[in-house]
């Protein structure tokens, strides 16, 4: 293939590095996807045309969000090339979905889509491909696990399911399309990488403890912006590899199937020994489903993902992340 019918996607992370992937464009203007490039030489963009990603996902939505997932996404063209509107708004606002599904949040990974399902939708088959890893996970939280759920018969929960392929059709068939049997049998036998929000968390401390940190990092803030110095270091650093244990109250007089979710306290990392705060509880719908599924399983280790982002309740919105084992059914 001919070097200006290459086009590249490159993200450029807090740390400085860099990821990159490629696609081709042919003469017919069918997309085709290369994936993650191992690396990408400048000299290789030299004569190509830049564009910027789209800023519909931007890391200022966020209180805490992880460095890997704080990104610039810069596109590379054939100046001489003409691009169709449809092309160009797909590469512009997938560069965040190959690094969240990169990243395996396949929570936010869903979120994205449902802002641009539209734009993901032209290039549908790519898509479906980029996201195929994430979909069960994002179907899990996604039509489970949020507070303002939807059915399965969404068109992204329709999506998800179709990203899944023939494999997934087949155990629906086996179990008479009842998605809740068929979900719960896939997930005892491959478990899933599960990131979720959790709810309930304003009457939680740690969101508390977060909101302080907030209202003293903006205080020393002010006070470097005053003294023309750099801020020293940000609170929000404190919230980098915060464990969670995220554990089953069967005891719950108001849900016997209710799990809960402990973040560690940011205030005393590396104290001994290392306190916890209670920061919410699994939706009720995904908890249920979660216990049905491995009732013998009281607890979970995981780890904080992010916290804010836009929506329902978004400056309260806390994501953990927790991994359900392979062969863990009843």
């Amino acid at each position: 293939m001919e070097e200006k019918q290459k086009i590249f996607l490159k993200a450029t992370l807090e740390d400085g590095s860099e990821m990159a992937w490629g696609f081709s464009l042919d003469i017919c203007d069918v997309l085709g996807f290369y994936g993650k490039l191992n690396s990408l030489e400048e000299n290789t963009l030299n004569s190509k045309m830049e564009i910027t990603g789209s800023p519909f996902f931007t890391p200022s939505w966020y209180g805490y969000l992880p460095k890997e997932m704080s990104a610039n996404f810069h596109i590379f063209l054939d100046p001489a090339r003409t691009y169709s509107p449809k092309l160009v708004g797909y590469l512009t606002h997938i560069g965040p979905v190959l690094l969240a599904v990169h990243n395996k949040d396949y929570f936010l990974a869903a979120e994205l889509l449902s802002r641009r399902l539209d734009t993901y939708m032209a290039y549908e088959e790519i898509t479906k491909y980029i996201v195929k890893e994430a979909a069960f996970s994002a179907i899990l939280t996604w039509n489970y696990g949020r507070f303002e759920s939807n059915s399965l018969y969404s068109r992204l929960g329709e999506f998800l399911i179709d990203a899944l392929g023939d494999e997934f059709q087949e155990l629906l068939k086996h179990c008479q399309f009842d998605y809740d049997k068929a979900i719960i049998e896939k997930l005892s036998k491959e478990g899933a990488l599960l990131s979720f929000p959790l709810v309930g968390t304003d009457y939680q401390e740690f969101l508390s403890v977060y909101e302080n940190l907030k209202v003293l990092e903006a205080e020393e803030k002010s006070k470097a912006l005053f003294r023309n110095k750099p801020l020293a270091k940000s609170c929000m650093d404190l919230f980098d590899n915060l464990f969670a244990n995220v554990q089953a109250e069967p005891y719950n007089p108001h849900d016997s199937y209710a799990i809960g979710a402990y973040i560690q306290d940011p205030r005393f990392v590396g104290h001994k020994p290392e306190a916890t705060l209670k920061a919410g509880y699994m939706r009720a719908t995904l908890a249920k489903l979660i216990r049905k599924t491995n009732p013998k399983q009281l607890a979970y280790k995981g780890k904080l993902v992010r916290i804010g982002g836009t929506g329902y309740n978004a400056k309260s919105s806390i994501i953990v992340q927790i991994e359900i084992p392979k062969n863990c059914g009843a």
